[in-house]
């Protein structure tokens, strides 16, 4: 369709054309027909690209962004496009221009930003903007685009203000840390390439060659970390969910550096439950679980922790929230005649009562 340019244009030539009859003036006729023809012109030029479906593909840098930290994307467009394009996108939650250049066939184009808060994000909505070269007609098509990006938190928030895997007094968590939750189960040599860390310097020294020991996993759960997010209607600031967030990571990271035998609980909707084995994957699953936490929950929180196997079995429990609730309370009062339980209220208020369940979902 026409741009502002394109109907000035058209103005000036119809203008032109009645001053051409009305005054005789051949000249001017030629001229006014030569600018609607190229107004004309323009947007049949814009049409004949409007009929080709359009692809989106964009390729994060990091993939997984982290909160407050720069990122770039990649962006390439396929289908039938001209040489210039511009491409208009909802990325990680904000509104992005993008200029895009026809090259190894597709419209490519890249987008950089700061990442904001932590969370999932849909990519798209997008559009394609088509223009001619002379500006006088533009038209917008969609681009079909599937996935999300998820924003991580920064657990190094937490640990850069002193309180990172502390209690809610400051304190460091009086947590005894062992490799435990594995079992030996035997000495072999050590092959090439292999981690050095579970090298039995013992029967090293004895046998002279270097011997590891090997281990299965016994199944327990030494450590429970609960991170719970919220429940829905609770009159919670977003950067207080954020910063209890951030310390459950701060806490699960030791937890995983130091090989102990613990599980992360992120108490959604639904329950994620991440095994801390200090390996990548798992680090990326935790933090993909708290990063994409939402306050969705519908029950108390210590309703749905009674029943938890996890809870149920562990030696230890702790949980990270910024919504103590009354029911939370007392199901700890409870627990702590079993294990340790301590309860870390991030920049919270006293207890309150949370709603009783809409529905009950199982563990």
């Amino acid at each position: 369709m026409p741009t502002a340019r394109g109907w000035v244009v058209l103005a000036c030539g119809a203008g032109l054309y009645i001053a051409a009859r009305g005054f005789g003036a051949p000249v001017l006729g030629v001229l006014a027909i030569a600018l609607l023809v190229a107004v004309a012109a323009a947007v049949a030029w814009c049409l004949r690209h409007r009929s080709a479906d359009l692809r989106l593909e964009a390729r994060l840098s990091p993939p997984r962004p982290v909160e407050g930290r720069p990122w770039s994307c990649r962006l390439a467009v396929h289908g039938r496009l001209p040489r210039d394009a511009r491409l208009d996108l909802e990325l990680l939650g904000r509104p992005v221009a993008v200029a895009l250049r026809r090259r190894d066939g597709s419209a490519q184009g890249e987008a950089a930003g700061i990442a904001g808060r932590r969370g999932r994000y849909a990519l798209g909505p997008a559009r394609v903007r088509i223009a001619d070269p002379l500006g006088l007609a533009a038209v917008e098509r969609p681009a079909a685009v599937r996935g999300e990006a998820i924003v991580w938190l920064d657990a190094g928030l937490a640990e850069a203000d002193g309180r990172g895997g502390t209690g809610g007094d400051g304190r460091r968590h009086g947590v005894r840390v062992r490799a435990v939750g594995f079992d030996l189960h035997g000495i072999r040599e050590h092959q090439p390439g292999e981690s050095l860390r579970r090298v039995d310097w013992k029967t090293s020294a004895r046998t002279g060659e270097l011997m590891v020991r090997e281990l299965e996993d016994s199944g327990r759960v030494e450590i429970l970390v609960v991170a719970d997010p919220g429940w829905v209607g609770a009159d919670v600031a977003p950067e207080r969910i954020d910063a209890a967030l951030r310390r459950a990571a701060a806490l699960a990271q030791s937890l995983a550096r130091a090989e102990a035998a613990a599980v992360l609980a992120v108490e959604g909707a639904r329950r994620e439950r991440v095994v801390l084995d200090g390996t990548s994957p798992a680090r990326a699953l935790a933090l993909d679980a708290l990063s994409g936490a939402a306050a969705d929950r519908t029950e108390d929180l210590g309703t749905r922790l009674a029943r938890c196997p996890d809870a149920l079995a562990a030696r230890t429990i702790i949980v990270v929230t910024a919504t103590p609730t009354d029911g939370l309370a007392a199901w700890a009062d409870r627990a702590a005649r079993r294990c340790p339980v301590e309860v870390v209220a991030v920049g919270a208020e006293p207890p309150r009562a949370a709603p009783e369940p809409e529905a009950v979902a199982s563990a």
